[in-house]
């Protein structure tokens, strides 16, 4: 799919969702996300965490206007990066939740919910998402029918072991069921994962992955940590007008591209109900690879 049309169906979903009273993101996780091994993802994160979701409270924040959650974790347990006043209880604040009957989503990123369990690689400090690579730092505890605790990906996939290469090797099938869905792993690399259908191939137990995951995190960089991971970083934003040409063309009023258009835009590009959002983008700042690798 060439540029333009990339950023047209991206324009089309987020007109769509409007509609409907959604603001969203689209999912261009397989399309956009570098794959990280576990070693990565431990060298990035400050801390490690297991806790299952208490409560989320949404809210509207500022700069930029968007909804936000509060996500509060209640018996956490630290595989990583445990500090001297570490209690079990952790909250993060992340983009993304429902207030009224607007809701808005983060394309890739986990999606909690109360009662929930999670394995969490959290940032020392982040500006779009706490965990490292988004989804992939991101990983769902289930309990099986038979009361073993099982790992499955942000997006619900088993996870069925770790490759040679430290790479999580994901089932292609989402686990609507564990105790009784069937895939089978193939093949792998180490920048994607191959399956069949077939074969009974269970997640990893909780524990075995711990066994596998903890000598990666003690080897792992460990961060001079004095509060807790997951500090949010505040980012300026600014909003960016466009504004219709008499060619029918539309300019950004900030950068003066051209986007093209065979329609006359005569009424707000993006509206929902009664409210009516704006295309922003962040004030251009320098990223390091780090910061690329950790939070695309």
């Amino acid at each position: 799919m060439s540029i333009y049309s990339y950023k047209a169906r991206t324009i089309a979903v987020i007109l769509a969702a409007a509609a409907s009273g959604t603001v969203l993101t689209p999912n261009i996780c397989t399309a956009g996300a570098i794959p990280m091994s576990l070693q990565v993802m431990s060298d990035h994160a400050g801390q490690v965490i297991i806790g299952e979701v208490a409560s989320i409270e949404s809210y509207w924040g500022e700069n930029p206007k968007q909804i936000e959650s509060k996500v509060t974790l209640v018996h956490v347990e630290y595989l990583k990066g445990a500090l001297s006043d570490s209690t079990d209880e952790f909250t993060l604040v992340v983009p993304g939740g429902m207030v009224g009957e607007t809701q808005m989503r983060l394309g890739c990123a986990p999606d909690f919910g109360p009662g929930e369990k999670w394995l969490l690689f959290l940032l020392p400090a982040y500006k779009t998402f706490p965990t490292v690579g988004i989804s992939q730092g991101a990983m769902r505890i289930e309990t099986d029918a038979t009361g073993v605790d099982r790992v499955l990906s942000a997006s619900g996939r088993r996870i069925v072991g770790i490759d040679d290469e430290g790479y999580a090797r994901v089932s292609r099938t989402e686990a609507t069921s564990i105790s009784t869905g069937r895939s089978k792993l193939i093949h792998s690399t180490s920048a994607d994962v191959v399956l069949v259908r077939s074969d009974a191939m269970q997640a990893m137990s909780l524990d075995e992955f711990r066994g596998q995951l903890q000598p990666i995190l003690d080897r792992s960089t460990q961060h001079d940590l004095t509060v807790p991971s997951a500090r949010r970083i505040p980012v300026r934003y600014t909003p960016v007008p466009l504004i219709r040409t008499i060619d029918s063309h539309l300019i950004s009023g900030d950068t003066g591209e051209s986007l093209r258009t065979d329609r006359k835009i005569t009424a707000p590009l993006v509206t929902a109900k009664t409210h009516t959002h704006t295309f922003i983008q962040p004030v251009h700042q320098k990223a390091t690879v780090s910061d690329s690798l950790a939070n695309p």
